[in-house]
Protein backbone atom coordinates (compact mmCIF):
# COMPACT_ATOMS: atom_id res chain seq x y z
CA UNK A 1 0.00 0.00 0.00
CA UNK A 2 1.65 3.29 -1.20
CA UNK A 3 -0.42 5.42 0.60
CA UNK A 4 -3.40 5.99 2.87
CA UNK A 5 -5.65 8.14 2.09
CA UNK A 6 -8.05 10.03 4.99
CA UNK A 7 -12.03 9.82 3.83
CA UNK A 8 -15.36 10.69 5.72
CA UNK A 9 -16.58 7.87 8.66
CA UNK A 10 -19.69 7.04 7.11
CA UNK A 11 -20.61 3.56 8.86
CA UNK A 12 -21.45 5.40 12.23
CA UNK A 13 -23.87 2.93 13.15
CA UNK A 14 -21.25 0.17 13.54
CA UNK A 15 -19.96 -0.20 17.04
CA UNK A 16 -16.23 -1.45 15.89
CA UNK A 17 -13.86 1.40 16.78
CA UNK A 18 -9.81 1.21 17.11
CA UNK A 19 -7.26 1.51 19.79
CA UNK A 20 -3.92 2.76 18.80
CA UNK A 21 -0.85 3.19 21.25
CA UNK A 22 2.22 3.31 19.29
CA UNK A 23 6.00 4.17 20.85
CA UNK A 24 9.38 5.26 20.00
CA UNK A 25 12.23 3.67 21.97
CA UNK A 26 16.10 3.74 21.26
CA UNK A 27 15.39 2.85 17.50
CA UNK A 28 12.40 0.45 17.40
CA UNK A 29 8.59 1.55 17.25
CA UNK A 30 6.08 -0.33 19.04
CA UNK A 31 2.68 -0.46 18.00
CA UNK A 32 -0.83 -2.21 19.82
CA UNK A 33 -3.75 -1.93 17.59
CA UNK A 34 -6.94 -3.26 19.07
CA UNK A 35 -10.14 -3.38 17.67
CA UNK A 36 -12.87 -2.71 20.17
CA UNK A 37 -16.30 -4.27 19.55
CA UNK A 38 -15.52 -6.70 16.88
CA UNK A 39 -17.36 -9.09 15.84
CA UNK A 40 -15.22 -12.26 15.82
CA UNK A 41 -16.88 -14.42 13.52
CA UNK A 42 -16.38 -10.85 10.93
CA UNK A 43 -13.36 -10.05 8.74
CA UNK A 44 -11.38 -7.15 8.65
CA UNK A 45 -8.62 -5.38 7.21
CA UNK A 46 -6.58 -2.52 8.67
CA UNK A 47 -4.20 0.05 6.69
CA UNK A 48 -1.51 1.56 8.57
CA UNK A 49 1.12 4.50 7.93
CA UNK A 50 3.97 6.46 9.51
CA UNK A 51 4.20 9.83 8.17
CA UNK A 52 6.84 12.34 9.16
CA UNK A 53 6.56 16.05 9.67
CA UNK A 54 6.29 16.93 6.10
CA UNK A 55 3.56 14.30 6.07
CA UNK A 56 5.54 12.02 4.06
CA UNK A 57 5.00 8.46 4.48
CA UNK A 58 8.17 6.91 5.77
CA UNK A 59 6.47 2.83 6.43
CA UNK A 60 2.99 1.37 5.76
CA UNK A 61 1.33 -1.86 5.89
CA UNK A 62 -1.94 -3.85 5.70
CA UNK A 63 -3.15 -6.03 8.56
CA UNK A 64 -6.11 -8.61 8.29
CA UNK A 65 -8.33 -10.25 10.62
CA UNK A 66 -10.11 -13.28 9.28
CA UNK A 67 -13.13 -14.25 11.44
CA UNK A 68 -13.86 -17.32 9.15
CA UNK A 69 -10.57 -19.33 10.29
CA UNK A 70 -10.92 -22.50 12.57
CA UNK A 71 -8.97 -20.17 15.00
CA UNK A 72 -9.38 -16.89 14.27
CA UNK A 73 -7.87 -15.70 17.87
CA UNK A 74 -8.00 -12.05 19.03
CA UNK A 75 -8.86 -9.28 17.00
CA UNK A 76 -6.03 -7.25 17.38
CA UNK A 77 -2.08 -6.95 16.44
CA UNK A 78 1.19 -6.42 18.45
CA UNK A 79 4.06 -5.88 16.94
CA UNK A 80 7.78 -3.81 16.37
CA UNK A 81 9.34 -1.86 13.37
CA UNK A 82 12.57 -0.96 13.00
CA UNK A 83 13.02 2.72 12.81
CA UNK A 84 16.77 3.42 13.38
CA UNK A 85 16.94 5.51 10.28
CA UNK A 86 14.25 8.25 11.79
CA UNK A 87 15.72 11.70 12.54
CA UNK A 88 14.74 13.09 15.50
CA UNK A 89 10.86 14.91 15.60
CA UNK A 90 7.37 14.45 15.40
CA UNK A 91 5.77 11.35 13.68
CA UNK A 92 2.18 10.42 13.09
CA UNK A 93 0.90 6.92 13.32
CA UNK A 94 -2.31 6.23 11.15
CA UNK A 95 -4.64 3.34 10.98
CA UNK A 96 -8.19 2.89 9.05
CA UNK A 97 -10.29 0.11 9.43
CA UNK A 98 -12.40 -1.45 6.77
CA UNK A 99 -15.10 -4.65 6.85
CA UNK A 100 -15.48 -7.17 4.54
CA UNK A 101 -16.93 -4.97 1.72
CA UNK A 102 -14.50 -1.97 1.81
CA UNK A 103 -16.69 0.35 4.32
CA UNK A 104 -14.43 2.06 6.63
CA UNK A 105 -15.35 1.71 10.01
CA UNK A 106 -13.29 3.83 11.86
CA UNK A 107 -9.86 5.70 11.50
CA UNK A 108 -7.42 6.69 14.70
CA UNK A 109 -4.27 8.60 14.81
CA UNK A 110 -1.39 8.40 17.28
CA UNK A 111 1.48 11.20 17.65
CA UNK A 112 4.95 10.06 18.75
CA UNK A 113 8.31 11.45 18.98
CA UNK A 114 11.58 9.94 18.31
CA UNK A 115 14.70 11.54 20.32
CA UNK A 116 18.06 10.53 20.21
CA UNK A 117 19.07 7.75 21.34
CA UNK A 118 22.00 5.71 22.58
CA UNK A 119 22.02 1.73 23.00
CA UNK A 120 25.16 -0.63 24.04
CA UNK A 121 25.24 -4.18 22.97
CA UNK A 122 27.59 -6.63 25.74
CA UNK A 123 27.81 -10.39 26.40
CA UNK A 124 25.52 -10.87 29.58
CA UNK A 125 27.39 -13.58 30.68
CA UNK A 126 31.41 -14.98 30.17
CA UNK A 127 31.72 -18.35 31.28
CA UNK A 128 35.32 -17.42 32.52
CA UNK A 129 37.84 -14.06 33.09
CA UNK A 130 38.68 -11.97 29.50
CA UNK A 131 38.09 -9.49 27.64
CA UNK A 132 34.31 -8.12 27.07
CA UNK A 133 34.04 -5.52 24.03
CA UNK A 134 31.16 -3.15 24.33
CA UNK A 135 29.38 -2.02 21.03
CA UNK A 136 27.98 1.78 21.21
CA UNK A 137 24.82 2.59 18.50
CA UNK A 138 22.47 5.43 18.24
CA UNK A 139 20.06 7.30 16.00
CA UNK A 140 18.50 10.85 15.41
CA UNK A 141 21.28 12.43 15.33
CA UNK A 142 21.60 16.28 14.75
CA UNK A 143 24.42 16.46 11.92
CA UNK A 144 25.36 20.18 13.33
CA UNK A 145 26.46 18.78 16.92
CA UNK A 146 29.10 17.08 18.63
CA UNK A 147 28.65 13.96 20.51
CA UNK A 148 30.19 12.28 23.39
CA UNK A 149 29.85 8.69 25.47
CA UNK A 150 31.03 8.91 29.07
CA UNK A 151 30.84 5.16 30.39
CA UNK A 152 31.43 3.45 33.68
CA UNK A 153 31.69 0.12 34.74
CA UNK A 154 30.52 -0.57 38.49
CA UNK A 155 31.55 -3.84 40.45
CA UNK A 156 28.82 -5.58 42.96
CA UNK A 157 29.39 -3.02 45.25
CA UNK A 158 28.65 -0.16 43.24
CA UNK A 159 32.64 0.79 42.96
CA UNK A 160 33.37 2.25 39.85
CA UNK A 161 36.05 -0.70 38.21
CA UNK A 162 37.03 1.14 35.03
CA UNK A 163 35.53 4.81 33.43
CA UNK A 164 36.36 6.63 30.14
CA UNK A 165 35.13 8.22 27.72
CA UNK A 166 34.56 8.08 23.57
CA UNK A 167 34.90 11.03 21.21
CA UNK A 168 31.21 10.94 19.41
CA UNK A 169 27.80 9.23 19.43
CA UNK A 170 29.19 5.30 18.18
CA UNK A 171 32.31 2.92 18.22
CA UNK A 172 33.23 0.36 20.57
CA UNK A 173 35.94 -0.61 23.29
CA UNK A 174 37.29 -3.73 25.04
CA UNK A 175 38.15 -4.08 28.58
CA UNK A 176 39.29 -7.14 30.78
CA UNK A 177 36.93 -8.75 33.50
CA UNK A 178 37.96 -10.98 36.29
CA UNK A 179 34.82 -13.15 37.88
CA UNK A 180 31.96 -11.29 39.24
CA UNK A 181 28.72 -8.94 38.54
CA UNK A 182 29.15 -6.10 37.27
CA UNK A 183 26.85 -2.87 35.80
CA UNK A 184 27.87 -1.36 32.76
CA UNK A 185 26.51 2.51 32.66
CA UNK A 186 27.07 4.80 29.28
CA UNK A 187 25.76 8.44 28.80
CA UNK A 188 25.60 10.19 25.44
CA UNK A 189 26.33 14.17 25.88
CA UNK A 190 25.60 16.53 22.70
CA UNK A 191 27.34 19.86 22.30
CA UNK A 192 26.10 22.44 19.54
CA UNK A 193 28.87 24.03 17.41
CA UNK A 194 31.52 26.45 19.07
CA UNK A 195 29.68 25.57 22.49
CA UNK A 196 31.12 24.43 25.58
CA UNK A 197 28.41 23.22 27.07
CA UNK A 198 27.43 19.23 27.07
CA UNK A 199 24.11 18.51 27.44
CA UNK A 200 22.33 15.07 28.30
CA UNK A 201 20.43 13.09 25.35
CA UNK A 202 20.24 9.65 26.39
CA UNK A 203 21.70 6.99 28.87
CA UNK A 204 21.80 3.27 28.96
CA UNK A 205 22.97 0.30 31.41
CA UNK A 206 23.57 -3.43 31.11
CA UNK A 207 24.27 -6.27 33.51
CA UNK A 208 26.99 -8.54 32.90
CA UNK A 209 28.08 -11.53 35.04
CA UNK A 210 31.57 -13.29 34.84
CA UNK A 211 31.53 -17.09 35.81
CA UNK A 212 29.48 -19.74 36.78
CA UNK A 213 26.98 -20.45 39.56
CA UNK A 214 25.66 -16.65 41.04
CA UNK A 215 23.84 -16.60 43.87
CA UNK A 216 20.82 -14.03 43.65
CA UNK A 217 18.98 -13.87 46.62
CA UNK A 218 15.65 -12.24 48.27
CA UNK A 219 14.97 -10.96 51.75
CA UNK A 220 11.98 -9.40 53.45
CA UNK A 221 11.23 -9.41 57.68
CA UNK A 222 7.65 -8.69 58.97
CA UNK A 223 6.82 -8.92 62.66
CA UNK A 224 9.48 -11.48 63.59
CA UNK A 225 9.24 -13.57 60.57
CA UNK A 226 11.80 -13.77 57.57
CA UNK A 227 10.84 -14.78 53.92
CA UNK A 228 13.70 -16.00 51.84
CA UNK A 229 13.68 -16.71 47.81
CA UNK A 230 17.06 -17.85 46.45
CA UNK A 231 18.05 -19.24 42.77
CA UNK A 232 21.54 -19.70 41.39
CA UNK A 233 21.90 -17.99 37.70
CA UNK A 234 24.48 -20.01 35.02
CA UNK A 235 24.12 -23.07 37.06
CA UNK A 236 27.17 -26.06 36.26
CA UNK A 237 25.16 -28.31 33.75
CA UNK A 238 26.69 -30.98 35.83
CA UNK A 239 25.17 -30.29 39.54
CA UNK A 240 21.52 -31.09 39.62
CA UNK A 241 21.09 -29.79 43.20
CA UNK A 242 22.71 -26.84 45.21
CA UNK A 243 22.34 -26.02 48.97
CA UNK A 244 22.61 -23.14 50.83
CA UNK A 245 24.36 -22.43 53.89
CA UNK A 246 23.05 -18.99 56.30
CA UNK A 247 23.19 -17.47 59.33
CA UNK A 248 22.21 -14.54 61.30
CA UNK A 249 24.44 -11.96 63.56
CA UNK A 250 23.39 -9.38 65.56
CA UNK A 251 25.13 -5.62 65.45
CA UNK A 252 27.84 -6.96 68.12
CA UNK A 253 28.74 -9.91 65.18
CA UNK A 254 27.11 -12.30 67.51
CA UNK A 255 25.54 -15.45 65.80
CA UNK A 256 21.87 -15.51 66.51
CA UNK A 257 20.37 -18.34 64.08
CA UNK A 258 21.71 -20.69 61.29
CA UNK A 259 20.42 -23.09 58.63
CA UNK A 260 20.34 -24.87 55.65
CA UNK A 261 18.40 -25.86 52.64
CA UNK A 262 18.79 -27.70 49.49
CA UNK A 263 17.67 -26.54 46.62
CA UNK A 264 14.41 -28.03 44.32
CA UNK A 265 16.62 -30.20 42.16
CA UNK A 266 16.70 -29.26 38.56
CA UNK A 267 15.30 -26.06 39.37
CA UNK A 268 18.26 -24.30 41.37
CA UNK A 269 15.70 -21.96 43.73
CA UNK A 270 14.38 -22.75 47.19
CA UNK A 271 12.13 -20.66 49.01
CA UNK A 272 11.78 -20.51 53.07
CA UNK A 273 10.59 -18.65 55.96
CA UNK A 274 11.94 -18.48 59.60
CA UNK A 275 10.81 -17.26 63.27
CA UNK A 276 13.10 -14.35 64.32
CA UNK A 277 11.74 -13.63 67.67
CA UNK A 278 15.49 -12.91 68.65
CA UNK A 279 16.44 -10.86 72.34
Amino acid sequence: MSAIVMVPNMASAEDERLEVHADSYKGNLHVNIWIEGADHSSNYTTGWAVTDENDNIRDSGVLRYNGSDENPGEPGWWFELDVPDYAKGEYVFTVELYDDSGSMLDDYQETFWVQTWLDVEVPYHLEEAGNVTAVFTSGAIESNSTYRIDWELHDKNGGIWTEGNISGSEGNLTFYLEEGSYDFQATLYRSEENDTYWEYEDSVWRDLHVGSENLELWFDYYRGEAWVEAYVQFPDENTTSYYIVWNITNSAGNEMDNGSEEMWEHEHYVSFYFNTAYP
